[in-house]
């Protein structure tokens, strides 16, 4: 056997090299490294070397080898084991993104087959400590504690319940969110007279003042102009 490795919560792919004159291959997988091993699948053509357990346990261990046989008058030779790999059936990590506004970051992830929820950790900084926020059965979470400014990082991993235990899948990448203040809305400029305009905004919540720029191009050159403190 080359690897033995987990593909779904649910799944384990095995692989091994190909072994000169053989036919086909017999799989066999056992709960214990030198416990019983129980045939559990074939391969037909001598150049698949590659198996799939579509029937693992989450969280659960199990141990592989593998034989080749060869069709001799109408019979299968087999040849000596393999050597023995172990793998275990985990939930894939989910992705992770995440969005903010003045004081709430919004985070979302992928679905992860065969979960059951997920939990979310939260740190101040990227290496640090990281503390459970949440736990969802939903793929999305808001975190309302942001400091307008601040940097916060997150993660997510997604669990299994089996037998009344619970399984944690891979945490996803960390990705961060700074907490500032929404784009005003409504934002309008009008002609007062030949020297004035006028212009105006929806108040943004959470804002302790507003800062004007002005160009005479639409794409560049934007320089404040005011700073006020209301719309």
């Amino acid at each position: 056997i080359a690897t033995a490795n987990s593909e779904s919560y649910s799944t384990i792919r095995v692989t091994w090299n190909k072994v000169s004159g053989a036919n086909g291959y017999r799989v066999y997988r056992s709960t214990s490294k030198d416990g019983k091993y129980t045939a559990i699948g074939s391969t037909a053509k001598n150049s698949a070397v590659t198996f799939l357990d579509k029937k693992a346990v989450t969280g659960k261990t199990y141990y592989y080898k593998v034989r080749a046989y060869r069709n001799v008058s109408g019979k299968k030779v087999y040849g000596s084991y393999s050597a023995t790999e172990k793998a275990k059936a985990v939930l894939s990590a989910p992705t992770l993104s995440a969005g903010s506004t003045s004081k709430t970051a919004v985070l979302e992830w992928s679905k992860v087959k065969g979960a059951d929820g997920y939990q979310v950790y939260a740190s101040d900084s990227q290496n640090g400590t990281y503390t459970r926020i949440k736990i969802t059965k939903g793929t999305g979470a808001t975190d309302e504690s942001l400091l307008t400014g601040k940097t916060r990082y997150y993660k997510v991993r997604a669990y299994r319940l089996v037998d009344g235990n619970y399984y944690f899948g891979a945490y996803s990448p960390v990705v961060s969110a700074k907490a500032k203040p929404a784009a005003p809305a409504s934002f309008k400029v009008k002609k007062s007279t030949r020297t004035k305009v006028n212009i105006s905004w929806k108040a943004v919540t959470g804002a302790s003042g507003y800062r004007i720029y002005r160009s005479t191009s639409k794409t560049s050159g934007f320089s404040r102009i005011k700073t006020v403190k209301s719309g």
